[in-house]
């Protein structure tokens, strides 16, 4: 288990709870859990996501339909986070589906 709230560790804690579970190193070196498959910045409390890999695109290869849902594949949002933004991919995929 693992919170942001220090009185809730400590009781967890007495409890006989674990209270430092797997931690992933993110971008700045910094040790955190990951909440959903998202790493989340305890001491802080937000979550990253990592967009590094979906800025790499091809661009010796023409954009094809599949290119463009690889690119949709690749992200990974099950909070729903990101939906502002992927919702516009979404629909360029059903327009070119369209066509």
């Amino acid at each position: 288990m693992n919170s942001n709230d220090q009185t809730l560790m400590k009781t967890w804690e007495y409890e006989g709870l674990e209270t430092h579970p797997r931690h992933s190193e993110n971008n700045s070196g910094v040790q955190s859990p990951k909440v959903l498959g998202i790493p989340w910045n305890v001491i802080h409390d937000y979550f990253t996501i990592d967009v590094k890999g979906l800025l790499e695109l091809d661009t010796s290869k023409p954009v094809t339909k599949r290119i463009v849902l690889q690119s949709a594949g690749k992200i990974y949002d099950p909070v729903g986070f990101l939906s502002p933004y992927t919702i516009k991919l979404k629909c360029l995929l059903q327009e070119l589906w369209l066509r």
